[in-house]
């Protein structure tokens, strides 16, 4: 019996595999897991596309916009396609086909962790069985660790100050001096800047983790006086109607251009600032606590050096070893120069 009614499956003229078979659906009954075929299972992905979007993407995640890029490659693809055919195999051609294309390993499984969590929701909503994303390795990504030097920050603030877009240069002096998110500035309102004890208070975070930012005096000094440029007093960095920024990605761009800089992303800020940070002398533990990281792990691989900086820290050390030649060197380095 099945919501009562009672169902019949030909399964052949073995008593013994009949009664098995039996068994196995009221287990699955039982558990939640048995769906017969009925219109639910000739549900097509692009129709799960539109309901997943409505009723889960815009109302449980920040990134739904995200997600509507991300399926843009997806739907070619499965669009068509009637869930309950989906194989893992065809979604392993698809990973190789976009492997193919150029498409970096990172951007790969963002594809497929939304694949996955579709199809999650299809069987919650009973519409499949099983998920045929759940069982596939994700592709082993490549650590980014590009980040700009000294030279290279100035050369891309001077081109911020000749932006025609105002709010460039403010949100660059933001993520260099914080490490903050691009999501977390342009959601930030002027109520959570607090002036007198020089903090910010960032409520809206990637894990849901408010957090406070102590200011630097370059912080301190850019923000008030965008302050008083601002025409909207509720938002930090707000559109003419008022409403935060949605990306900042067109000036950016061409700041990049004009300060001759390849090769950085705008994420690439957040790397910036954690790099720069370390090298500065900073506690590991510190800047992970500044930047809303996670874990340990994810600053550690910001905590490169620069040759120079590597140079130094031999010295010190040798210094510590042999005192007096160190001294001589110095000595002779004062000649020269």
């Amino acid at each position: 019996m099945y919501k009562g009614r009672r169902r019949w499956e030909a399964i052949g003229a073995d008593r013994r595999l009949a009664e098995l078979a039996a068994k196995k659906r009221e287990m699955e009954i039982y558990e939640g897991k048995y769906f017969p075929e009925n219109s639910k299972t000739k549900v097509r992905f692009r129709d799960l596309t539109e309901e997943y979007i409505e009723k889960h993407s815009k109302v449980r995640k920040r990134s739904w916009r995200r997600d509507i890029g991300t399926l843009k490659h997806l739907l070619p693809v499965f669009g068509d396609m009637f869930l309950a055919d989906i194989t893992p195999r065809m979604i392993e051609n698809y990973r190789l086909k976009r492997g193919k294309e150029g498409v970096m390993p990172a951007t790969i499984n963002r594809e497929h962790a939304l694949l996955k969590n579709m199809f999650t929701k299809a069987m919650d909503w009973e519409y499949i069985q099983e998920n045929p994303a759940k069982r596939i390795r994700l592709a082993k990504e490549k650590g980014r660790t590009r980040f700009l030097t000294k030279e290279e920050i100035h050369r891309l603030l001077e081109a911020a100050e000749e932006s025609k877009a105002p709010h460039l240069k403010p949100i660059l002096v933001m993520a260099l001096s914080t490490g903050m998110r691009r999501g977390e500035m342009l959601n930030l309102r002027w109520e959570d800047v607090d002036f007198n004890r020089r903090a910010i208070q960032v409520k809206r975070t990637k894990n849901d983790q408010p957090r406070e930012v102590p200011m630097t005096d370059w912080l301190f000094q850019t923000l008030w006086s965008w302050r008083k440029k601002s025409l909207d007093k509720s938002y930090v960095f707000a559109n003419t109607k008022g409403q935060p920024l949605r990306d900042v990605r067109t000036a950016f761009k061409v700041a990049l251009r004009k300060a001759e800089i390849e090769d950085f992303r705008f994420h690439d800020l957040r790397h910036t600032a954690a790099s720069q940070m370390y090298m500065s002398g900073l506690d590991i533990k510190l800047i992970k606590e500044i930047g809303g990281w996670k874990t340990l792990a994810m600053v550690d691989r910001y905590s490169h050096l620069t040759t120079e900086h590597k140079r130094v820290a031999m010295l010190t050390y040798e210094s510590f070893l042999q005192p007096d030649y160190v001294a001589n060197l110095k000595q002779i380095d004062e000649v020269h120069s």
